[in-house]
């Protein structure tokens, strides 16, 4: 249910989760057509593969612009921005040539995905009491990682019945609806009087003010290797699961759902435990969990025949682990200059599709086929976050 009984932040909270599930179900939907889009543009894999991580830059690179504009013009405009270049890259996506300009078209896609999730936790920060804020995000997160593991699932069923430019057809006339909705429905959560104040300070000077707290760059810099980690998964399982084990690509959805579903585990812990044991204790506790899930899945490699499950369970608990993580992280950031919550939100977009698309790109120095290596370097992001709560004071 929404967090707040108000009819317009009601209105507020659903149109901005609509618009992430959109913009980060642009991202995954086409992962089960790889194969037959490679053949269909007459390239290779990796170029295939880089269809992905093209759109998690284009994604980082949004997140600077949405974030001024937000704080600046109002939550409103910002996001209708945002929703008009998905419309745009998803069309071009659609009726795409060759490979290059897929690749285009994908950047745009990303750049127009961006508006979703930082303009929502703006919203979230102006419309929802402090107290419930943390729950609100976790309904945002749970957004955030339903659409990308659900995308597949009817990426894959759409591959079979049409191909894969339909998946962005679909895509674009998801982005138009939400669009429509936007303009006839979402209220102005952003009051004239902050957009004013906001306007005194510099886009550049704003960025500044977060940029010097040590404790920013711990929050921003533990979602870099965090989701660095999930999208070296991300762009490996359709080859390992798909390619090396023969799973169907309509099946591929399904197996790609468990991680989400271990989101929403990890979001329910922080509803329940999360206001106990504070937010920075569970920003650890989360944190140690995707050790623990990376770990697994190199153990199960190493002592177990590749499967399916041997590969989908440990990510159901790293999924588990980034529920737990990644609320806690986003509710103590916007928090820290809340009248610049909307800036606040961009840098930690940056941080964490920006940042975590380099770390996913180099998911192509690794084996294919190599389970255990792929476990590892989620071992390794997940230690590589845990470093960085030092930043972070107690």
């Amino acid at each position: 249910m929404p967090p707040s009984p108000d009819r317009a932040a009601s209105w507020a909270f659903w149109i901005v989760i609509g618009a992430v599930i959109v913009g980060q179900g642009a991202g995954t939907i086409h992962l089960p057509s790889l194969a037959a889009l490679a053949a269909d543009l007459d390239t290779d894999t990796a170029t295939a593969q880089l269809t992905l991580a093209i759109c998690l830059i284009g994604n980082g690179a949004g997140q600077l612009l949405y974030g001024p504009i937000a704080d600046r013009a109002g939550r409103r405009p910002a996001l209708l921005i945002g929703l008009g270049l998905l419309t745009l890259g998803s069309v071009g996506a659609t009726f795409a040539a060759d490979a290059g300009q897929l690749l285009v078209c994908r950047f745009i896609q990303g750049l127009g995905a961006a508006a979703g999730p930082v303009v929502g936790r703006g919203v979230l920060r102006d419309a929802v009491p402090p107290e419930r804020l943390v729950v609100a995000m976790s309904s945002l997160g749970l957004a955030l990682a339903l659409a990308p593991g659900s995308a597949p699932v009817i990426g894959g069923v759409i591959e079979r019945l049409g191909g894969w430019r339909w998946s962005f057809g679909l895509i674009a006339l998801a982005a138009v609806a939400a669009w429509i909705t936007c303009r006839l429905h979402l209220p102005e959560t952003l009051s004239a009087a902050d957009r004013s104040r906001a306007r005194h300070t510099g886009v550049i000077s704003g960025y500044g003010v977060f940029l010097r707290m040590p404790a920013f760059w711990g929050y921003g810099l533990t979602l870099t290797f965090t989701f660095g980690g999930l999208f070296i998964f991300v762009g490996l399982a359709p080859v390992l699961l798909i390619g090396t084990l023969g799973i169907r690509a309509d099946h591929y959805g399904f197996w790609s759902l468990l991680p989400s579903l271990g989101f929403l585990a990890g979001t329910q812990v922080v509803r329940r435990a999360g206001l106990r044991l504070g937010g920075r204790r569970m920003i650890r506790i989360g944190t140690l969990v995707l050790v623990a899930a990376g770990i697994a899945m190199a153990a199960a490699a190493l002592l177990l025949p590749l499967s399916a499950i041997a590969l989908m369970a440990p990510m159901a608990l790293f999924g588990a682990g980034l529920g737990i993580q990644v609320p806690n992280v986003m509710t103590r950031a916007v928090q820290l200059e809340p009248m610049l919550a909307g800036t606040a939100s961009s840098l930690l977009g940056l941080f964490q599709l920006g940042g975590s698309a380099v770390i996913a790109a180099s998911a192509a120095l690794l084996p294919h086929d190599d389970a255990a290596g792929l476990g590892l370097a989620l071992a390794a992001c997940a230690l590589a976050a845990l470093a960085c709560l030092k930043l972070i004071p107690r």
